[in-house]
């Protein structure tokens, strides 16, 4: 049994960078982690946009 996985290199990049609301490319990688849950659970979004928060 098999689970669907994508890999994303960020280059230049260090491991968690996501977490690191300062870095620009942060709210990007989210953006893209929320993306392929939803797309694959099914669950639908909560919030306005898709993992940031509203201006």
């Amino acid at each position: 049994m098999g689970v669907d996985a994508e890999v994303e290199p960020w280059p230049g990049k260090v491991q968690a960078f996501q977490i690191a609301s300062f870095v620009p490319e942060a709210g990007l990688a989210v953006d893209a982690i929320v993306r392929f849950v939803l797309a694959r659970t099914g669950w639908k979004s909560s919030a306005g946009g898709v993992g940031r928060s509203p201006p």
